[in-house]
């Protein structure tokens, strides 16, 4: 009579891909948290016989994007889908490489759980579906300025979009308006150059903005209907963090 036995072997994290997400600023988030992805490895001991189980899943907020690096775990090993898809959660398209790597890049769209069809072809062994789970969570609220005075110094990410939050009480019959939107660009001698204007969102002072360059200066007014000599201003002054690619 023979003794079947089976060993597992669960391989972690055997090399980085790539850096934190963070890193990464406005770049699509690495789903697998910029470590490689590894099977769980089943392995007959009698017979040989050898079994991989895949396990891919990640999160990401509803209107991010997001990637997952899956390497072969052999030499001639691969990868395969269908090239792209997507439902109400989430949408995706993979690209294929030819030493069996596949990365799949993931839109999240609205709150939910959703998989992703692919499949994994062992040269030796055979295929098998591996679903790869995806969480979409609400979406990730922008980082708020909050000004409480004429002047405001701080920073933000470039092309990242933020709130200003204009806490100032305003007089009666007055309302807030962009006079000024600027940014110095890299390279451009010390000219500002027109930005894209703040986008108000409410009526209390609450405007969505985003910035480029080296720096950016915004200039709000208290605005009335009728002629004004000397309308009273708010200026922010923002250093722009750039935000490398991936």
């Amino acid at each position: 009579m023979v003794r079947t036995s089976w060993s597992f072997l669960a391989l972690f994290g055997l090399g980085v891909i790539a850096g934190p997400a963070w890193a990464c600023g406005g770049g699509p988030k690495d789903l697998g948290h910029g470590h490689a992805i590894r099977p769980l490895l089943v392995t007959n001991t009698a017979t040989g016989e050898r079994w991989l189980r895949w396990y891919v899943d990640g999160s990401l907020h509803a209107g991010e994007s997001g990637f997952f690096r899956l390497p072969p775990f052999e030499p001639g090993d691969r990868w395969d889908s269908a090239g792209q898809g997507g439902d109400a959660i989430a949408g995706w398209s993979a690209q294929p490489f030819t030493d069996g790597r596949l990365t799949i890049t993931v839109q999240g769209r609205t709150e939910g759980d959703t998989k992703i069809p692919v499949r994994y072809v062992p040269k030796r062994g055979e295929p098998q579906d591996v679903p790869v789970s995806v969480t979409v969570k609400p979406p990730e609220p922008p980082p708020t300025l909050t000004v409480e005075g004429p002047t405001f110094t701080g920073s933000v990410a470039e092309y990242r979009t933020f709130q200003i939050r204009l806490k100032i009480p305003l007089p009666e019959g007055y309302r807030w308006e962009v006079a000024e939107a600027q940014h110095l660009p890299y390279g451009g001698e010390g000219k500002w150059l027109p930005s894209r204007p703040p986008e108000p969102r409410d009526g209390d002072g609450l405007f969505w903005a985003s910035a480029q360059g080296q720096r950016t200066r915004i200039v709000f007014i208290q605005k009335r209907d009728g002629w004004q000599l000397f309308p009273d201003t708010v200026t922010l002054e923002l250093d722009v963090m750039p935000t490398p690619k991936c």
